[in-house]
């Protein structure tokens, strides 16, 4: 799902809801407006981020967000047509080292999941610092995009 399931540009980019649902879960935090976030000095409930980059690096991968992972959002840029055209005319040329032919279908690093931990751990330096370089253009545009 997107960001857009919670951030709702017609409702203030919040959802309007007591405590929010993420993919029928219910969590203990309702979803904050990104209305002028660009001038927040902190980010999260708690303030544990102090850019836009930092809150988009964490939101994508936090289980009670969007519980996603670094090596499936390599796959869908490098795969869809759009999203690969997109990153092609902002960034350099994708990294060599991502093969997805040779990369398993979903991981990162992890001390909650071990699995996503064990891809993630066999994946080489190169392909690591490859998928991290991919990531960190991706989380960069959507802080601008916030």
């Amino acid at each position: 799902f997107s960001c857009a399931s919670c951030h709702i540009p017609q409702l203030g980019w919040s959802d309007n809801k007591k405590l929010s649902k993420i993919q029928r879960e219910t969590v203990n935090k309702h979803t904050p407006s990104l209305w002028n976030v660009g001038a927040n000095r902190w980010f999260f409930w708690d303030g544990r981020a102090d850019t836009l980059w930092a809150q988009a690096t964490q939101s994508l991968e936090a289980h009670d967000e969007l519980d996603s992972n670094r090596i499936f959002i390599a796959r869908m840029v490098i795969t869809n047509p759009q999203l690969r055209a997109a990153y092609l005319k902002l960034f350099k040329p994708l990294p060599e080292c991502i093969n997805i032919n040779k990369l398993p279908k979903e991981g990162k690093p992890s001390h909650h999941n071990r699995q996503m931990n064990k891809n993630w751990q066999q994946l080489s330096t190169c392909q690591k610092q490859g998928i991290n370089e991919l990531f960190i253009a991706v989380t960069k545009m959507i802080a601008a995009f916030e």
